[in-house]
């Protein structure tokens, strides 16, 4: 349920709810083989379109170009290896903060209807861009750089580059120097200075491609490729209850049984979230905590959540989706501003009223924003859930060094019950500063080879069978719990053996793997086996 709610619902809060029913567009003209060609100061591009496959979208492409409406805009978004984006108007002068906003369709609907296919997302494709709703496509496309399949079929590809100059344009845009908000820096270099079409016949030498790449069907079900997916966890994967991200920096404990959804990166758009909290789906829809962080770029907080709400103009102008005033707020004690909403939409093929709540803080530089959302009459009923969420939620600025900030969040994550009796014992004592060095050889040495990665796997499938009980019974009896950090300690003297070994040598791991289970089989085993015998022959 993880990976499907992550597409349907992950960005629900960021995009547009629904959107504006985009209407017919005409389709293409019988027969229509024209090219488009976009001109650059950094070369030319020739794009093929796919009319069979995605007849409105191709139109469309087409009379935005005739019209002029392309000249004078940039390749306002740049992330070399995944793609370049265009095709917004409100790049041809302004603000920056507003690229990426703008761009209607062609004739009297400002947005097309989703016309998902089975073309890959290979280097050269020309694909659409789209806020979170399908149906919310307008003049924003993007040319593929890098492997971007992960949006196959969630995003509507209709067209290629045919030329070689289209490749070293491609190239050239791609590798332009840009912001920390991937916008390029010398904006003249990314600027189209015409849009045009032209016959087939005249657009000069083509490339001889053949058909473009499309998915294949390779039988998996539903639940076999979400077990198959890396970047969906259980709480079972879930040490302590705390989920940790070091590329994003935070960490926190989602509700108990919630599963944790990360999206794929780089994102393929500023209004899709980094990840998604998705809890245990009953007979509607599950609730959702989603998070998207984001570079300030010298906003307030006031700002942001403006160009927040601007993806769902569509939703709120048709009166979709209803938002309360922003209002001050915490995340853990830090300053945050929060707004509410609903709204009606359709889902799973009924009508559904979900409520929400937004809350965005900023630390060094960036905006973390972390939205909850509820079927409406459920909504109340879970907010303790996201609270309890929010007060475990950890950024850099949080943390007096790592130890601090996991240390926090899992005294946090022991409130709510259950985790790992290991770290319960050590928390607050100088134990813990040695569990942590334990952590880090586990993720450097262990989870390096497969041989350690399988012991890891085995190991958390029988030790969290018994540990989060225990880790209650500790929080109950701190005699308890001084105990077994007196039987820990010999085991975690052992384990720090394992850092002679060098990452990525599986001799290395097993040999030293199997000295430290036959010193802690002696320790714990053999020894009381032999003196419960000695003792038995008195």
């Amino acid at each position: 349920m993880g990976g499907a709610m992550a597409g349907e619902m992950g960005g629900a809060m960021a995009g547009e709810m629904g959107g504006a029913m985009a209407g017919e567009m005409g389709g293409a003209m019988a027969g229509d083989d024209r090219l488009v060609v976009i001109e650059t100061a950094s070369g030319t591009f020739t794009i093929e379109l796919f009319d069979d496959d995605a007849p409105n979208h191709a139109s469309n492409l087409r009379n935005l170009a005739d019209t002029g409406y392309y000249n004078g805009t940039l390749f306002h978004r740049i992330i070399s290896g995944f793609m370049i984006q265009g095709g917004d108007d409100n790049t041809k002068e302004g603000n920056p903060s507003t690229w990426g906003q703008g761009g209607e369709a062609y004739g009297p609907n400002d947005n097309i209807d989703a016309e998902f296919n089975d073309i890959m997302h290979v280097p050269g494709i020309v694909s659409m861009a789209r806020s979170a709703s399908p149906d919310s496509a307008g003049s924003q496309f993007f040319i593929v750089h890098g492997d971007a399949t992960f949006l196959d079929g969630q995003y509507t590809a209709f067209g290629r580059i045919v030329t070689e100059e289209s490749r070293d344009a491609l190239e050239a845009i791609a590798t332009l120097e840009t912001t920390a908000g991937d916008q390029p820096v010398d904006t003249d270099a990314a600027r189209v200075l015409g849009a045009y079409t032209v016959a087939r016949s005249e657009a000069g030498e083509l490339l001889e491609l053949g058909e473009p790449e499309r998915t294949g069907d390779d039988g998996a079900t539903d639940e076999e490729a979400e077990d198959a997916d890396p970047s969906l966890i259980t709480p079972a994967d879930l040490e302590d209850g705390v989920y940790r991200n070091a590329r994003l920096g935070i960490s926190f404990a989602p509700p108990a049984g919630w599963s944790v959804q990360e999206l794929p990166t780089p994102k393929p758009g500023p209004e899709v979230p980094d990840l998604v909290v998705v809890g245990p789906e009953d007979d509607g829809l599950p609730p959702v905590i989603s998070l998207d962080v984001q570079f300030a770029a010298d906003r307030t907080l006031e700002e942001y959540i403006e160009h927040r709400n601007s993806f769902r103009a569509v939703a709120i102008e048709s009166g979709e989706l209803e938002i309360e005033g922003a209002e001050g707020a915490e995340i853990n004690g830090r300053e945050a501003l929060a707004q509410d909403a609903r709204g009606t939409f359709v889902s799973q093929g009924a009508e559904r009223e979900i409520a929400f709540r937004e809350i965005v803080t900023e630390s060094e530089g960036k905006f973390y924003a972390l939205t909850f959302m509820s079927e409406a009459d459920e909504f109340e009923g879970n907010m303790g859930l996201f609270e309890g969420t929010l007060g475990t939620f950890m950024v850099p600025a949080d943390a007096q060094g790592e130890d601090a900030g996991e240390d926090m969040a899992r005294e946090a994550g022991a409130e709510r019950g259950g985790g790992c009796l290991i770290a319960t014992a050590a928390h607050g004592t100088e134990m813990a500063a040695e569990v942590q060095a334990l952590r880090e050889i586990r993720d450097s040495v262990l989870l390096s080879t497969g041989a350690g990665s399988a012991f890891m796997s085995a190991f958390n499938g029988v030790y969290y069978s018994f540990s989060p009980a225990v880790a209650d019974w500790e929080r109950e009896s701190p005699e308890l719990r001084a105990a077994v950090r007196a039987l820990l300690a010999p085991m975690l003297a052992s384990l720090s053996i394992m850092s002679a070994a060098e990452p990525g040598s599986e001799l290395g791991v097993a040999a030293l793997g199997s000295l430290v289970i036959a010193l802690n089989a002696g320790l714990y085993v053999a020894a009381p086996a032999a003196l419960a015998w000695r003792l038995g022959r008195r």
